[in-house]
C-alpha cells in the first residue's frame, strides 16, 4: 500500500463503466481511484514517465503509453500486473487511442505514423498509416507528431488523425485512404469530437477553438478566443495575447446547453495563469483558479458510446499536487470532498509515527475534533462522491485500529484512521500557535523551517503527546476536552561547553530559573495567557536554549532524539552537545550534561577506575547533575558505581561545595577527566547522544525488582543506562525529588 498523492503526475484517464480513475506519474507509478476508501497503486519495474492511459472500458484492462513503451495491465486479478508490453525502438510515441469494445489499439508516433496493434497478442500489425498517406501526395511537407487519434462518433471505420502543425486527416480504415482533410491556420492541441460526428473543436497555442465542420473543410464555421477578443477569421484584428489551451473537451448533457472545458487560454499577463480551469455552458463562463498547476483533466460521465449523449455531472482535475473534483449537476459547481489521503504532503512531512490496537475512545475523540474543526469558507457539494467503483477485499480487513501521526514542515500535525488500506483523515492541528512568528522572521539566524516536526511520542492511555521542532524546543500537550486561556510554563535548558582546566567542573548544567539574557531562542513564544481550542493543549515547553557563542551555528539546538514515559513523569531529549533530563510533574530540570560526561568514569577515554568513601559524594568528574533540589536545600543522594572491585554504594548530603577526599585512584582519575576535556576542547570528540529509551527494567546486574531507568545510545555505539529513583505516586510525586543515578554498568560499545 502506498499512501498519500501521486508524486510529479502525468495524466489521467476514466472508465464510465466501471467507475473508476487512474492517475499516472513520471515515475512510472500509476494509481487507481474508486469509491470512498478505494484505491490501489500500480508499479512496474524498469518503466519510465507515463504520459498517456486508457482503460480498455469494461474489460478490466488499462494501457499505460510512455514515449517508447506501451503496457497492458490486468486489473482482473487480485493483484493487478503487466500482461504484455510493446517497445518502439526507432520511433516515440506521441498518442494512442482505443475504441471502446474493440481489439485494436491505434499509436501514433513522433514521426507521424499510425500503427495498429493487436490487444490480444500485442503485436503490431502489418496495416500502419503512413504520414504521407494520411495528408495525400498532393502536400510534401511533414505535418509534425500525432497528437491525437479518435474514432468517428458515428462511424467506427473512419479514424481521425491530428497532427502537430494543424493537419487533421479522416481516414476511411476499410478504403485505406483520406477522405476528409482540415487544415487549420494554427498549431494543434487538441481535438474534441462532439457526439453527433459532424463537427469537432481544436484548441492551438494562442488561446483560440476553433470548431469544424467536416462537411465543409474551407473554413471553421466558428472560432472564438474566450478570455480575449473574438477573432475574425477572414481579418487580421489583433486580439489580447492569451495562453495555450493545452486540452478541451466538448461534451453535450441531456435537455441542457453543451459544456465547453479547457485548461489555459487566459491573458498572457494573468498571474497563475498555469492554473486557470474553464467551463462554458451556453452564454455562461466559470473560470476557476486552482491552488497547483493543472496537469490533465477528465469529464465523468455515465454513457460510454461515442455516438451518445456523454450526460456529464462532474469534471476530474489533476494538479501537480492533489485531484479536484466539481459537480457540474449543480450551481455555481461546487467542489467534491476529496474521500482520499490526497492531502498527506501539503506540506512535506518530516516525521512519522504508527500506533495499532489503539483505544476505541481515542479514536472517537479525534475524530469528533475533526468535525470541529473543519475548514471554513468552501462550500462543498452534498451530493454522493461520483467515483463507485472497486470492492472491499475480505483479506483486508482488520479488527484493531490503527493510528498514523504525520509531522509537518510548517509546524502541524496530522491523525490518520490507517485501520483500512486508504488512510482517512481524522484531525489535524498546528504547533505554531503559541509561538510569536513574527518575531521569528526577524531573527536572520533561523532556518527556512524552524517549526519542521523533528519526532511524536503519543501515550494512547494519558492521551498525552509530545513534539520537537526544528528550533530546538520540546512541547508536552495534554488532551483536554474544553477550550483553556492562561499563560504557558516554559523552562528554558542548556548543556554548558565550557570546562574548566581542572577537570573538576566538565559541565554547566542551566536551570529553569537560570539568567537566560546571554541567550538566543530560536523558537520565540507568545507573551500573556493564550487560548487554547479543545484538543491537545500545551502543558509545557523546553526551550533548547543557546549561549550567545552559537549564534552563527542554529543547527546545534536541534532536537537529536527524544523520549518521554507518562508513567515515571520524565522526558529526555538530547542535541549535539549533551543530555537534558525533565521531570514534567514538578516542571523541572533534573539534568542536564555533555555527552562526554555522561560516560562518568565509564568514558572509553577512561580507565581503571574511582573509589569515594562512604558518606562522601561522588566527584564532580561523574558528570551527574544533583538532581532536582535547589542548591540551597541539602537531600539525600544515593549513587553507585561498578568497576574493577564489584559493586560500589555509598550515600550521603546533597552540598553545593562538597569536600572531596581523594586517593591515588581519584587523582589518576582527575587527572584523565582533564585531559578528557580537553580533547573536547579541541573539537576531537564529536560524540552525540542519538537514542533515549525510558523503561522499567532490571538495569543492574542483583536487582530483585525491576526499576525505572533511561537507556542511552550514542553516535560511537556506545550503550549505557541511568536509574531514575522515583517518588512515590500522590503527594510525594509532586515534593519529592527525582533522584538520578548511574547504573553501574557501561553496557558495550559496538566496533
Amino acid at each position: 500500500v502506498c499512501h498519500g498523492f501521486p508524486y510529479q503526475p502525468t495524466t489521467l484517464a476514466y472508465d464510465p463503466v466501471q467507475s473508476l480513475l487512474a492517475v499516472g506519474t513520471r515515475t512510472g507509478a500509476i494509481r487507481l481511484y474508486g469509491k470512498v476508501g478505494i484505491e490501489c497503486h500500480l508499479l512496474y519495474e524498469h518503466d519510465t514517465a507515463i504520459n498517456q492511459l486508457l482503460f480498455m472500458v469494461n474489460e478490466g484492462a488499462l494501457i499505460s503509453v510512455s514515449s517508447d513503451v506501451v503496457h497492458l495491465w490486468n486489473l482482473r486479478q487480485q493483484r493487478p500486473a503487466v500482461l504484455h508490453s510493446l517497445k518502439f525502438k526507432k520511433e516515440k510515441v506521441t498518442y494512442c487511442y482505443v475504441p471502446l469494445k474493440s481489439k485494436w489499439l491505434y499509436v501514433g508516433s513522433k514521426k507521424g505514423n499510425t500503427y495498429i496493434v493487436n490487444v490480444e497478442t500485442f503485436e503490431i500489425s502489418e496495416y500502419i498509416i503512413y504520414w504521407n498517406r494520411a495528408i495525400t501526395t498532393s502536400c510534401s511537407t511533414h505535418p509534425g507528431s500525432v497528437k491525437y487519434i479518435g474514432e468517428k462518433p458515428d462511424d467506427s471505420n473512419k479514424l481521425l488523425i491530428g497532427f502537430e502543425l494543424g493537419m487533421l486527416s479522416l481516414w476511411d480504415l476499410k478504403s485505406q485512404q483520406t477522405v476528409v482533410k482540415i487544415q487549420c491556420q494554427l498549431a494543434l492541441m487538441s481535438v474534441s469530437w462532439n457526439f453527433d460526428g459532424k463537427t469537432l473543436m481544436c484548441s492551438h497555442p494562442d488561446g483560440t477553438l476553433t470548431t469544424w465542420n467536416i462537411n465543409k473543410t474551407k473554413k471553421p464555421i466558428q472560432v472564438k478566443v474566450p478570455h480575449g477578443h473574438v477573432k475574425n477569421w477572414s481579418k487580421t484584428d489583433k486580439c489580447q495575447p492569451c495562453t495555450i489551451v493545452n486540452k478541451v473537451a466538448w461534451v453535450q448533457g441531456k435537455g441542457s446547453e453543451p459544456f465547453i472545458m479547457f485548461t489555459g487560454g487566459v491573458a498572457t499577463d494573468r498571474p497563475n495563469r498555469d492554473q486557470c480551469f474553464t467551463i462554458m455552458q451556453g452564454r455562461e463562463m466559470t473560470l476557476f483558479e486552482m491552488e497547483d498547476d493543472i496537469i490533465d483533466f477528465t469529464c465523468l460521465y455515465g454513457s460510454p458510446w461515442p455516438n451518445d449523449f456523454e450526460d456529464p455531472f462532474a469534471v476530474a482535475i489533476l494538479l501537480e499536487n492533489g485531484l479536484a473534483v466539481y459537480d457540474l449537476t449543480l450551481p455555481n459547481y461546487p467542489p467534491y470532498k476529496i474521500p482520499y489521503t490526497i492531502n498527506i504532503h501539503e506540506s512535506a512531512v518530516t516525521s512519522t509515527q504508527f500506533y495499532s490496537d489503539c483505544p476505541v475512545d481515542l479514536f472517537t475523540c479525534l475524530y469528533s475534533l475533526g468535525k470541529k474543526h473543519k475548514k471554513s469558507g468552501i462550500s462543498y457539494s452534498e451530493t454522493e462522491w461520483p467515483l463507485k467503483g472497486g470492492t472491499w477485499g475480505e483479506s483486508y480487513k482488520d479488527s484493531s485500529l490503527d493510528l498514523v501521526i504525520t509531522g509537518h514542515s510548517d509546524g502541524s500535525l496530522r491523525f490518520w484512521d490507517a485501520t483500512a488500506i486508504a488512510f482517512q483523515f481524522m484531525f489535524k492541528f498546528s504547533t505554531t500557535k503559541i509561538f510569536d512568528r513574527e518575531r521569528v522572521k526577524e531573527s536572520s539566524e533561523m532556518d527556512d523551517e524552524p517549526y519542521a516536526i523533528q519526532d511524536i511520542i503519543l501515550c494512547m492511555n494519558s492521551r498525552t503527546l509530545v513534539v520537537s521542532g526544528a528550533a530546538g524546543y520540546v512541547i508536552l500537550y495534554r488532551f483536554n476536552f474544553k477550550e483553556t486561556t492562561a499563560e504557558l510554563s516554559v523552562m528554558d535548558v542548556s548543556v554548558a561547553d565550557q570546562v574548566s582546566d581542572t577537570g573538576n567542573d566538565c559541565h554547566m548544567p542551566m536551570r529553569a530559573d537560570t539568567d537566560t539574557s546571554n541567550i538566543l531562542h530560536l523558537a520565540k513564544l507568545r507573551s500573556g495567557p493564550i487560548k487554547q481550542s479543545p484538543g491537545f493543549q500545551a502543558d509545557l515547553i523546553c526551550r533548547n536554549a543557546q549561549p550567545g557563542s552559537d549564534m552563527e551555528n542554529p543547527g546545534s539546538n536541534s532536537i537529536l532524539s527524544l523520549c518521554y514515559s507518562s508513567g515515571f513523569g520524565i522526558m529526555a531529549f538530547s542535541n549535539i552537545k549533551g543530555l537534558i533530563i525533565i521531570d514534567t510533574v514538578q516542571k523541572h530540570c533534573v539534568m542536564s550534561v555533555r555527552t562526554v560526561d555522561v560516560y562518568g568514569k565509564y568514558s572509553p577515554v577512561f580507565s581503571g577506575s574511582s573509589h569515594v568513601k562512604a558518606g562522601e559524594s561522588p566527584p564532580p568528574s561523574a558528570g551527574l547533575s544533583n538532581g532536582s533540589a535547589s542548591p540551597s536545600t541539602p537531600r539525600k543522594m544515593k549513587w553507585s558505581y561498578g568497576g574493577k572491585r564489584g559493586m560500589q554504594s555509598f550515600s550521603g548530603k546533597s552540598q553545593s561545595n562538597p569536600s572531596i577526599e581523594t586517593d591515588n585512584e581519584d587523582l589518576s582519575l582527575r587527572s584523565r577527566s582533564s585531559s578528557l576535556c580537553s580533547v573536547d576542547r579541541e573539537g576531537n570528540n564529536k560524540e552525540t547522544v542519538r537514542y533515549l529509551n525510558l523503561l522499567e527494567t532490571y538495569a543492574r546486574k542483583g536487582d530483585a525488582t525491576a526499576t525505572a531507568s533511561l537507556w542511552i545510545g550514542t553516535s560511537s555505539g556506545s550503550i549505557l543506562v541511568i536509574i531514575l529513583n522515583l517518588p512515590p505516586t500522590g503527594v510525594e510525586r509532586v515534593k519529592q525529588p527525582v533522584i538520578i543515578s548511574p547504573s553501574g554498568h557501561y553496557l558495550f560499545k559496538l566496533v
